[in-house]
């Protein structure tokens, strides 16, 4: 994270409080940092990372497991700092150590990723 934040009021803890709500929480897809501030402008709650948008604005090729593991990190770290209190759930379905990225999407301010369809909450 790039401030300190009690562990209570962690994006992580916040999404937490969404999830145990019984609500539909809407989490729409981000990929750059213009998708992100118009989905934060929008006012949404929780943001998600498509790693889809991400391939296709960072490499403009489909989502075939071509963009670096660095690429999705970094975009990650980028669109989490963007607003730090807002969750976000990354897509890293495509990479073959999904604890080691785990951590490294921790380190940039994701709090949840998707792996190979399991939700995995850090």
């Amino acid at each position: 994270m790039s401030y300190q934040q009690s562990p209570s009021h962690t994006p992580g803890s916040r999404l937490r409080q969404l999830l145990a709500n019984g609500e539909v929480l809407v989490c729409p897809g981000v990929y750059d940092g213009l998708s992100t501030r118009m989905a934060i402008e929008a006012g949404f709650q929780c943001l998600y990372m498509t790693g889809a948008g991400v391939s296709m604005s960072r490499i403009g090729m489909a989502d075939l497991g071509l963009a670096t593991q660095t690429e999705m990190v970094d975009t990650a770290g980028m669109i989490a700092n963007i607003d730090p209190k807002i969750p976000l759930i990354a897509d890293a379905e495509y990479v073959p150590d999904v604890l080691d990225v785990a951590s490294l999407f921790v380190l940039e301010g994701s709090f949840a990723i998707i792996a190979n369809a399991s939700l995995m909450l850090i």
